[in-house]
């Protein structure tokens, strides 16, 4: 090879080198730049996430905190819901008396004590009561007073036959109700 073409050769590597590093003086920084912008648009991106799903998680349990009051409002819910004068003692007397006619017996005696129960906000309403069924109507008492609202769950009940067909009843058990100022 002749001195002009290691020159040459020399030339073009030094321009190749300095292309190569003026190219290095632009690229880099506007690596490092785009680079930055990615990682605040990543930032922004996951902080409009988590937004969204806090609003998401606050509208669901905002919605569920209203079907909830409006659940615990309605007689379907199984709570006691006497409205003004009504007592809640005379709710489930009624209640109670109203199961006992309709399947041909007599409620004699009823009791309710409201007591705070062991959620805050929910009183323990305790029914001891006692009556005269037929036989053939025991069961279905005890079922309907247990699966229609107002709930009175049956913890103990004692029955004695009276004579003939009919049955001394005796009952107790406990239903529920919302405290208003806790509601």
């Amino acid at each position: 090879m002749n001195p002009g073409g290691r020159s040459r050769s020399a030339a073009l590597a030094l321009f190749a080198g300095v292309v190569i590093c003026i190219s290095a003086l632009f690229v880099l920084p506007a690596g490092l730049y785009w680079s930055d912008t990615g990682n605040i648009i990543d930032e922004a991106r996951a902080t409009i996430n988590r937004k969204t799903q806090h609003d998401n998680a606050n509208r669901i349990l905002l919605n569920s905190l209203r079907d909830w009051e409006q659940f615990t409002a309605s007689g379907e819910s199984g709570f006691i819901t006497a409205q003004g004068g009504e007592t809640p003692a005379l709710v489930l007397e009624q209640e109670m008396r109203s199961t006992f006619n309709a399947l041909s017996g007599t409620l004699r005696t009823a009791t309710v004590l409201v007591k705070q129960g062991p959620r805050r906000g929910v009183d323990t309403l305790e029914i001891s009561a006692a009556g005269i069924l037929p036989r053939t109507a025991i069961g279905p008492v005890l079922t309907r007073l247990e699966s229609e609202p107002p709930f009175i769950i049956i913890s103990d009940f004692e029955a004695a036959a009276e004579g003939g067909a009919l049955l001394k009843v005796k009952l107790t058990g406990s239903a529920y109700r919302l405290s208003g100022d806790d509601r």
